[in-house]
């Protein structure tokens, strides 16, 4: 996932970066000719010109208050009981819910299917399939899903109960507890999870990369435009 929107990142970066130092380096110099002339100008110019006057005086500041308020959030989100209301949020409501939930079943499933097929009894490799999902959410559910199965629970039984696994997985799994194969069951699971989950990301990356362009090139085109428009215009450049 972080790999397949490295690009739309690092090209929104990179785009951000190069308007902001033409905010602060090129376009006062281009607009001071304009204002020179004392003439009234258009308001996508007089707006470029206020924005460059803003980041030039307080863009410092800006850049220092957004790190502050990052290592903040940082700090935040290393508390255990806000790491958990975070974690809950993003497995239980959209537009994350999907994703997150498809994530760390397949990270479930997986390491479940290969400790279950080394012989690991079924409770300590729901114990240990649990520590290794990333969302604390999620693992709290497979935590209270091995204390289910060591109550005499069925794992399928368990896991429907727990009400955050996709249907296909607890489907599969009730298969293979019914034919005595649980480990390939969890193991063809996961395959069909990661799967899904490489086709969301996908169709998530080729919706954001011409979003990206379109936002970019949207804000490139108004910069050029504020800068043309008192050219093209030269009446309003005429001082009488």
């Amino acid at each position: 996932m972080q790999l397949a929107l490295l690009y739309p990142a690092l090209l929104a970066t990179v785009s951000f970066g190069m308007m902001v130092l033409l905010m602060v380096y090129v376009v006062p110099d281009i607009v001071r000719v304009f204002v020179s002339r004392g003439a009234e100008l258009p308001f996508l110019t007089r707006a470029l010109i206020a924005l460059s006057a803003f980041i030039q005086a307080f863009g410092l500041y800006v850049a220092v208050a957004a790190l502050v308020l990052f290592l903040l959030g940082a700090r935040w989100i290393r508390v255990p009981g806000n790491r958990l209301a975070v974690d809950r949020r993003l497995a239980t409501r959209a537009p994350f819910h999907r994703f997150s939930r498809q994530h760390n079943a397949a990270r479930f499933a997986g390491s479940l299917a290969t400790l279950v097929g080394s012989a690991v009894p079924l409770v300590e490799a729901l114990h240990a399939a649990a520590a290794v999902t990333p969302n604390r959410f999620v693992r709290d559910k497979a935590l209270t899903v091995a204390a289910r199965v060591r109550e005499g629970l069925s794992l399928r039984a368990a896991m429907a109960e727990a009400e955050i696994f996709p249907s296909m997985l607890v489907a599969i799994v009730a298969s293979g507890e019914t034919s005595g194969r649980l480990a390939p069951a969890l193991d063809r699971a996961s395959g069909e999870l990661e799967r899904e989950l490489d086709a969301l990301v996908a169709t998530l990356v080729a919706l954001v990369e011409p979003m990206v362009l379109l936002l970019m090139g949207g804000l490139v085109l108004m910069m050029v435009l504020a800068i043309l428009l008192p050219i093209i215009n030269l009446n309003n450049l005429v001082t009488i």
